[in-house]
């Protein structure tokens, strides 16, 4: 996914040379997404999840191998890529709520929150690895060596997802479930009865719109703005993937600090406060003030997303996993439809001076919304041994 998300990027600004067209191309990967997590959640709490995401990796895999052959032959062009888009959300929909319910089965609850922070830190990882070899490989061949490589990654990645245990949660009320449609409208009635879902599902949606578009615009940026090739590109996802590593490491070492909301509010101005420095900091000091900035977005929005993905989890029922996070995935397909705007907007003021407005806009929505809900803020979750039942997860907290 790293490497590709480097290449992708890149090869929609080389063919246009437009921020806005970069933007499209990302929302056809959200429009798919939109239309069918839903879908997924419900299709993951009805099936064993192993199998789910071995289809979906399997169908990726193949799709990257396509868009190489398109590359290398020049066959392709933005409507096709859009297109490829299309067909990898709908993987991508079905894929990550299966993923995200199947973690919460493979580890006791009480190790939830550093099974979830060990999963982030894997992932973002390859943030660290894969963009500098995207680099260096476009660099060195071009776009399409760097899908090919990432068609031959998946191979290894099946292995390791065929040796995973099947789930089993699917099996929990099978006798009762009815069909797909009213199994989403019961998902749905069960996160909007629970005020604390409510508004963890908020507080994942509204910095997830704001926060993530930067990264359709950073090809741009680094061309135009700051007058750098691939490699140099390739290294700016890099330096996110290190702060993002470090903020998995924080989460993982803070695991039993009882405070969760307060440190997710304070993680979310973080978050707000960095994404508004990359403009400045990138016209201030260039190259390296982007880079520094860059690194404490990272930092910040993954201890952000990991926090509140781990309340999530903790809230819900392990029936209702894959459901809950079908919705909570639903922040991912949203995003894109912002890249297409925010596209446009770069297009007119700037990449720089729009990094500014959106950490701005995050930093004004976290302030608000902690000072709206100031006992959750504050709350503190129960003790460990507090007796809550076996087969019902320990609340974060609860939203008056």
């Amino acid at each position: 996914m790293q490497v590709q998300q480097v290449a992708r990027g890149l090869l929609a600004f080389q063919l246009t040379g437009s921020y806005a067209a970069v933007g499209i191309v990302m929302m056809s990967w959200g429009i798919p997404q939109l239309l069918l997590s839903l879908v997924g959640g419900a299709v993951a709490d009805r099936v064993n999840k192993r199998n789910v995401i071995l289809i979906a990796q399997t169908g990726t895999g193949t799709i990257a191998f396509v868009t190489a052959i398109l590359i290398i032959t020049g066959v392709i062009t933005i409507p096709i890529l859009f297109a490829i888009g299309l067909v990898q959300g709908t993987l991508f929909a079905f894929n990550m709520p299966a993923r995200q319910a199947l973690l919460a089965e493979l580890v006791p609850q009480s190790e939830l929150a550093n099974a979830i922070a060990l999963n982030n830190m894997a992932m973002n990882a390859t943030r660290i690895v894969g963009p500098a070899v995207a680099g260096v490989v476009i660099a060195v061949w071009d776009v399409g060596a760097a899908y090919l490589l990432q068609s031959l990654i998946y191979l290894a990645v099946l292995y390791f997802l065929y040796r995973l245990p099947p789930s089993t949660s699917h099996l929990r009320g099978a006798g009762s479930r009815g069909s797909v449609p009213q199994e989403i409208a019961v998902g749905l009635r069960y996160i909007l009865g629970s005020p604390t879902l409510r508004l963890l599902m908020l507080l994942a949606f509204v910095p997830t719109m704001l926060g993530m578009p930067y990264m359709t615009l950073l090809p741009g940026f680094a061309v135009e703005e700051l007058s750098r090739g691939p490699g140099s590109y390739g290294f700016m996802f890099t330096v996110t993937g290190i702060g993002a590593v470090v903020g998995s490491f924080i989460i993982a070492w803070m695991s039993a600090f009882p405070r969760k909301p307060l440190l997710q509010a304070l993680t979310g101005v973080g978050w707000g406060a960095a994404l508004l420095a990359l403009g400045p900091g990138s016209l201030a000091f260039g190259y390296i003030g982007a880079l520094v900035a860059l690194a404490l977005v990272g930092l910040f929005s993954t201890t952000f997303q990991t926090l509140n993905n781990t309340m999530l989890m903790a809230e819900s029922r392990p029936e209702f996993y894959g459901r809950v996070m079908s919705v909570h995935m639903l922040t991912f397909s949203l995003f894109p439809f912002m890249s297409g705007p925010m596209g446009a907007v770069a297009d007119q003021i700037t990449a720089a001076r729009t990094f500014t407005v959106l950490g701005a806009s995050i930093l004004v929505f976290i302030l608000v919304a902690s000072m709206l809900t100031p006992r959750y803020t504050l709350s503190a979750a129960e003790p460990a041994d507090a007796g809550f039942p076996a087969e019902r997860p320990r609340p974060t907290g609860a939203v008056p």
